[in-house]
């Protein structure tokens, strides 16, 4: 079932483009569980234009790649490698906080009617957002873990120094190389196709339309089975929807970077705030005035999640009564801090 909504419809009639917002929402909807494959020119800059220009953003800091003779040792060589590769490192964690707390905030959780003993808003979230995250798309796979080899070794350390220096150096440049394609392929332009993240176009020099989207989950009904007293494993039950907001601004514009100026909600600012380094050159904001949005949900699956969680011990209270002989007048659960 869609649902739609139409608001703000005074914008004036834009012609529409070649590819068009609505041709990346029907792709999502009708693919929402496989890979959809919407051609757009925001997927083509990401891939042909940024990437090299990431390229040289992640090379920058790192010794090996721009050195055009082996240093005078070879321990020299080693710890120059090492240091390269501890960077990377770091880039690659660093860059896979921020991308998932960037899915983290574009994944809503409903509370569910029943209570749920326990902290919900941990364990059971924690939860939903892993499962979430495996869902719409196979990121979760730490792509470092397979370019985390180091190419040093007992018989590479007993050829000559050039030889030696060439390996590593190609070495550090491959990783390199393999980073941004992570960044650039395997999550934005795939993260575009799978709906994790939006896309927008300009229809006009001073027009944008954009879509933002996120994920639903909507529980529908949960039991919960106490176990050791102190313990309770809940078993859910939740809706997934896919929700598309397709936003229109006229008198667009473009700045480079986070503008202080703007009115930024804490959840999002906290996030954008760790945008790793080297990402932070391509970062831009869009403002404008929205003249027509639309939101399109649609249901995906139902997906059926077990957790456990502690459940809280209750504190003792006083409960007053009031009595005459064997009679209970009245009586009152005690709040207040008074000694008695």
């Amino acid at each position: 079932m869609t649902v739609m909504q139409q608001t703000n419809r005074i914008s004036a009639h834009v012609e529409r483009p070649a590819f068009s917002i609505a041709d990346y929402l029907q792709e999502l909807r009708f693919n929402s569980s496989k890979q959809a494959t919407p051609q757009s020119e925001a997927i083509d800059a990401l891939i042909w234009d940024v990437r090299p220009k990431l390229q040289t953003e992640i090379a920058k800091g790192k010794w090996l790649p721009s050195m055009n003779a082996p240093p005078t040792s070879a321990d020299k060589l080693i710890r120059y490698y090492m240091r390269d590769v501890s960077v990377l490192k770091n880039q690659w964690d660093e860059l896979n906080r921020f991308l998932w707390a960037l899915v983290a905030i574009h994944t809503t959780v409903h509370r569910p009617l029943e209570a749920i003993p326990g902290d919900w808003n941990g364990t059971m979230v924690a939860e939903v957002l892993r499962q979430t995250k495996i869902k719409f798309g196979d990121m979760a796979v730490d792509a470092w873990q397979a370019d985390a080899s180091s190419v040093l070794s007992a018989n590479l350390t007993a050829r000559p120094l050039n030889e030696m220096f060439d390996v590593c150096k190609r070495d550090i440049v491959e990783k390199v190389i393999n980073l941004a394609n992570y960044v650039v392929q395997h999550h934005f332009a795939d993260g575009i196709q799978r709906g994790i993240y939006g896309l927008h176009i300009w229809t006009s020099p001073s027009d944008c339309w954009y879509v933002r989207n996120t994920h639903d989950l909507r529980p529908k009904s949960n039991t919960t089975q106490v176990i050791e007293g102190n313990r309770a494993l809940v078993k859910s039950r939740n809706d997934i929807w896919m929700t598309c907001n397709e936003v229109h601004l006229t008198n667009a514009k473009i700045y480079a970077g986070m503008p202080w100026g703007l009115d930024w909600p804490e959840s999002i600012w906290g996030v954008m705030k760790k945008v790793p380094e080297f990402l932070k050159p391509f970062v831009s904001t869009i403002v404008g005035t929205m003249t027509k949005k639309r939101t399109i949900a649609w249901y995906v699956e139902t997906s059926e999640i077990t957790s456990e969680v502690p459940v809280p011990m209750p504190a003792p209270v006083k409960d007053p009564a009031v009595v005459i002989g064997g009679c209970v007048l009245t009586g009152w659960e005690k709040t207040s801090r008074s000694w008695w």
